[in-house]
C-alpha cells in the first residue's frame, strides 16, 4: 500500500467548474503496476480500517485451505465486480506466487577462501540493500545517506553473481565463485482468520451509497462467481 496525503486549497481558490470528483477522475490518471487508486479521507479510513481490516470502502474475503485457488478467486472477482454499477475500482491481493533473490552461499566453497558466512551475507546486504554511512542534518531535520551498488550490478541473478568479493588474503574474486544466485518461489504475504488463510479483495465505489453497492454486488458474486465446495465467501462493507 502506498499513502499519500492531498491537502486542498480553499474552495475560492478552485479552477471554475472543479469539484472534488473532477479532482478524483483527473488524479485518477496516476496509474502504478499492481496498484489501485482508492479515494478515502483520512480519518474515515483510518476507523475503516480499525474496524475491519479493509482499506476500501467495501471489501471481500475470501478463506480457504490453497492460496491458489483463493488466489484464482480474487481474479474473478476483479472481472465480475469491475460492471457492478458504482464500481470505480476493485483490486484482488496476489496471496500465491512470491518471487525471490536467493543467494545460497556454498560453504565448502568459501571456505576454500578463507570466508565464513557473515562475510559473505554483508557483502549481499551493503551491495545490495545498502549501507547506512552518514547522515544529513537540515535545520531539526535528520536524513540517512545510503550507500549501495548501482543498479546495473544488482538488476539480475546473472549481474548479481559477479559482486565483487575481497578474501581475508586480498584475492578478489566474485559471488558466483562462492554462492549460487538464483531466483526462485517462495512463501507470500500471507492473510489468517480464524485459523483459516486470507485473500482480501479491495472495492472502491462512487456514485452509490454503501448499502446499495453492496446489495448489488451481493447478487452478481452470487450468480457468476464459481466457488469450490470447501471455500466459503464473505462480502462485508465497513462499520
Amino acid at each position: 500500500m502506498i499513502e499519500t496525503f492531498i491537502q486542498l486549497k480553499p474552495h475560492d481558490e478552485w479552477r471554475e467548474g472543479v469539484t472534488t470528483e473532477s479532482l478524483k477522475k483527473e488524479l485518477d490518471a496516476v496509474k502504478l503496476p499492481g496498484v489501485t487508486n482508492a479515494w478515502v479521507m483520512p480519518i474515515k479510513t483510518r476507523i475503516d480500517m480499525l474496524a475491519t481490516g479493509i482499506k476500501t470502502p467495501v471489501g471481500i474475503k475470501v478463506a480457504g485451505a490453497d492460496l491458489s485457488v483463493i488466489q484464482d478467486i480474487g481474479k474473478q472477482l476483479e472481472v465480475i465486480l469491475k460492471d457492478v454499477p458504482g464500481t470505480a475500482s476493485v483490486y484482488s491481493e496476489r496471496v500465491a506466487g512470491g518471487r525471490y533473490v536467493k543467494v545460497d552461499i556454498q560453504r565448502a566453497k568459501a571456505a576454500r577462501y578463507g570466508l565464513n558466512i557473515a562475510e559473505i551475507q554483508q557483502v549481499v546486504a551493503t551491495a545490495i540493500g545498502g549501507m547506512n554511512v552518514t547522515k544529513t542534518v537540515e535545520g531539526l531535520e535528520r536524513y540517512p545517506v545510503n550507500l549501495r551498488y548501482p543498479q546495473d550490478y544488482r538488476d539480475s541473478p546473472e549481474t548479481l553473481s559477479l559482486l565483487p568479493i575481497v578474501t581475508p588474503n586480498g584475492q578478489r574474486i566474485s559471488l558466483g565463485d562462492v554462492a549460487n544466485v538464483f531466483i526462485e518461489d517462495g512463501p507470500p504475504g500471507i492473510k489468517s482468520e480464524n485459523a483459516r488463510l486470507n485473500g482480501w479483495a479491495f472495492v472502491d465505489i462512487e456514485g452509490v451509497d454503501v448499502g446499495t453497492y453492496v446489495e448489488a454486488a451481493q447478487k452478481v458474486v452470487a450468480d457468476k462467481l464459481k466457488l469450490p465446495a470447501w471455500l466459503f465467501n464473505c462480502l462485508g462493507r465497513s462499520v
